[in-house]
């Protein structure tokens, strides 16, 4: 299967995790994942978001990457 395009990340993904991975005093860059039900395969989507008005501007003005990701289970230890 080829890699998902813009449309395909509203219209037949679902959207699995969303996760801030820089942020800064103008905003902020998010990474997405969505699964494709289709053929069971994960895409990360990267894009930046200008603080203040929550503008998804890379995500329509075309700066955006979209790369596979695979789902990896870790185990953590938590102290309480």
């Amino acid at each position: 299967m080829s890699t998902p395009t813009r449309e395909d990340l509203t219209d037949i993904l679902e959207l699995v995790e969303e996760k801030i991975l820089e942020s800064t005093r103008w905003g902020y860059v998010q990474r997405d994942v969505y699964k494709r039900e289709e053929d069971g395969t994960f895409w990360g989507v990267s894009f930046r978001v200008d603080s203040g008005d929550n503008d998804y501007r890379g995500l329509y003005d075309d700066e955006y990457d979209i790369n596979q990701v695979y789902p990896k289970k870790k185990t953590i230890t938590v102290y309480e």
